[in-house]
């Protein structure tokens, strides 16, 4: 009995030496969320872009395979909850994408579905990002901005660009319904994707806009939404036809002006009215006898004045053309000749 006894209590002791305390949470082991979303209606089409996060480890496994988009709608008016758990109860996968993924990139999912929830205008639409593993391992989920959903305008139609002095000009057709919000134009260089933000700081308001910061010698790509609504996210009509352009520099100065040429003994000396263009390279001057073609005397002259040190005896006639910095280089049309007669015969000496 005494040895029963004490194996109980040898039982019993070792059972009283567990650690208690509060559970342990396990360690997160699916793919880590992203850490910004964004999201813009275009047309009857959500488009939300999530960057694309680092893999939690570098066991094969871990590499992420699949990015989701899910989404939760609410009628007009609706003032949807703030527990993401919204999605668990009712939330449906929208669009999907299997990669390739670059960390630190951006991958964009588009909920093409809209039109098939009526009435549009006004619904609110929730969408989350929610990443997946080689082994199917979901991350949390990362919500983006709520979007209140605008009836879209139809798209602008005959968008087309050109270079123009002081930049690119883009002009387009206003759509059959007018676009009240106005327009936004966009911008790629050459084959790059379109930036994610428009040219335009305010949405505009005429069929025209002109882009000043182009730099010469590039290809661009424009297009033109109409806006649907203003605020934030961007709700827009589905894109315009995207026209590419060079921008190229053939525009030549305006011609020189208040050309004025006088005789200092032997000499003549010019002066002129700078250009005001932003590209001036410098001047050409070209000098004439009577009867005779112009020969240029004179180039890349970067002051508005200019000393003929040896002209011809006799009268002789100047004029000046400005020349830009484009390659091949612009050249003006030029000034108004001026005259200068021959210089007065020296009195003999007594």
């Amino acid at each position: 009995m005494v040895r029963g006894g004490v194996l109980a209590v040898l039982i019993l002791g070792a059972v009283g030496c567990g650690k208690e305390g509060p559970p342990v949470v396990p360690e997160p082991r699916g793919p880590l969320p992203s850490g910004d979303v964004s999201i813009r209606q275009l047309g009857s089409a959500a488009e939300v872009s999530a960057a694309i996060p680092a893999p939690r480890g570098p066991a094969p496994e871990q590499a992420l395979t699949r990015a989701e988009l899910l989404r939760v709608d609410f009628p007009a008016g609706a003032k949807p909850p703030a527990d993401p758990g919204v999605f668990a109860r009712r939330g449906t996968e929208v669009a999907a994408s299997q990669g390739p993924f670059v960390p630190g990139a951006r991958v964009d999912l588009a909920d093409a579905t809209l039109g098939s929830l009526q009435p549009l205008d006004g619904r609110v639409l929730r969408y989350a990002v929610r990443w997946r593993d080689a082994r199917g391992r979901p991350s949390q989920l990362t919500l983006a901005p709520d979007l209140v959903a605008a009836a879209p305008p139809d798209a602008p139609a005959g968008v087309t660009a050109e270079a123009v002095p002081g930049g690119i000009r883009v002009r387009w057709e206003a759509p059959a319904g007018g676009a009240p919000g106005g327009y936004n134009v966009y911008r790629a260089r050459a084959d790059e994707p379109v930036d994610p933000l428009p040219r335009n700081a305010e949405p505009v308001t005429e069929a025209e806009f002109l882009d000043t910061d182009v730099a010469l010698g590039t290809s661009y790509r424009y297009l033109v939404r109409a806006v649907a609504a203003t605020g934030r996210p961007p709700r827009e009509s589905a894109s315009s036809a995207a026209v590419p352009v060079l921008a190229a520099d053939r525009f030549p100065p305006e011609p020189p002006r208040d050309l004025v040429a006088v005789r200092e003994g032997a000499q003549v000396r010019m002066f002129w009215t700078p250009g005001a263009e932003t590209d001036l390279a410098g001047y050409r001057v070209e000098r004439q006898i009577p009867s005779g073609p112009w020969e240029q005397v004179a180039d890349q002259l970067t002051q508005a004045q200019w000393l003929d040190p040896g002209p011809p005896p006799g009268t002789v006639a100047y004029r000046i053309l400005a020349v830009d910095r484009a390659d091949p280089p612009n050249v003006s049309a030029p000034s108004e000749p001026v005259e200068v007669a021959a210089p007065l015969p020296q009195e003999p000496r007594p």
